[in-house]
């Protein structure tokens, strides 16, 4: 069962069993808090990069952290409300890097990136 519908925020769920003979029993209701990121809305392009990193689907606010191989912070920035940003990346040597991306509430997605 998946929700295609998530909203941020507060979700409420709740499941139905049918039986055979059309009977049903609720279940109790359940809240699922969702900050809006779901890592696999979270989009960069183009990889490899040349100059300009492109970042998309990233909940605002969230701040985002370019990381080289062994974990030294090469750059760092904030979203903007638009949920996409910009970064430049032409002074970065050419090699592997990770995009670690946390939301406000604290939620991390990293994605590898090559340069």
């Amino acid at each position: 069962m998946v929700d295609n519908n998530v909203k941020n925020g507060a979700n409420y769920y709740r499941l139905r069993s049918v039986s055979t003979d059309g009977k049903y029993v609720l279940s109790n209701v359940q809240l699922v808090n969702f900050d809006g990121m779901i890592s696999s809305s979270i989009k960069i392009f183009p990889n490899p990069v040349r100059n300009m990193l492109t970042v998309s689907g990233a909940v605002p606010g969230s701040n985002i952290t370019l990381l080289d191989i062994a974990g030294k912070t090469m750059k760092q920035l904030t979203v903007g409300g638009s949920g996409v940003d910009q970064a430049e990346t032409n002074r970065l040597l050419p090699g592997t890097y990770l995009l670690k991306v946390t939301t406000p509430g604290g939620n991390i997605t990293t994605i590898k990136m090559d340069k």
